[in-house]
């Protein structure tokens, strides 16, 4: 084990997660923040995820939306996008990976009884995920989030716990 590696990756993730309080205030106007949390926690400084999509389960409405999208192929390169969110959001219009995924509509899973494992297998090849992991989490309003993504480092168990965690920042998002 590398403790010194370990340390600064620790270190990476924590200044992530602590600033996104003040960064999500500096955009509050905005209708997109989903987008921007799902860039940040995903990027190589953080939590070194491969590709995201996260989905919100609304079973009054009866429907599975998708909200925002990350592909490391298609990730913002930009250090300052929190500071620039004219400039980051013409970016993730343009992103296929997030537009295919805010596209993405099927009825929901809660209202219609559906296994969650049996969507994701379905909806996973065709966001070119090759080793997809999920999860799900209660959202306000009694809605359900659902995140699809890939993780680059594969046997990590630091990841699991915070990164669940940290998607709960979510719920706290308007959806559009």
């Amino acid at each position: 084990m590398d403790y010194k590696n370990d340390l600064e990756r620790y270190q990476r993730v924590l200044n992530c997660l602590s600033s996104l309080p003040r960064k999500i205030i500096s955009i509050n106007e905005l209708d997109n923040i989903p987008e921007f949390i799902l860039q940040d926690i995903c990027n190589e400084h953080c939590f070194n995820i491969v590709r995201a999509a996260y989905f919100v389960d609304n079973p009054d409405f009866n429907q599975l939306k998708g909200v925002a999208g990350f592909c490391r192929e298609e990730a913002y390169e930009a250090e300052h996008m929190w500071e620039e969110p004219n400039a980051f959001n013409k970016f993730m219009e343009s992103s296929a990976f997030n537009k295919f995924v805010r596209d993405f509509c099927i009825e929901s899973i809660e209202a219609n009884k559906h296994k969650h494992d049996h969507v994701v297998k379905d909806l996973a090849p065709q966001l070119n995920f090759k080793n997809p992991a999920w999860c799900t989490w209660d959202l306000k309003h009694y809605n359900h989030g659902l995140i699809i993504y890939e993780k680059n480092d594969l046997a990590d168990e630091f990841f699991d716990e915070h990164f669940i965690n940290t998607l709960y920042i979510l719920g706290f998002c308007a959806i559009r």
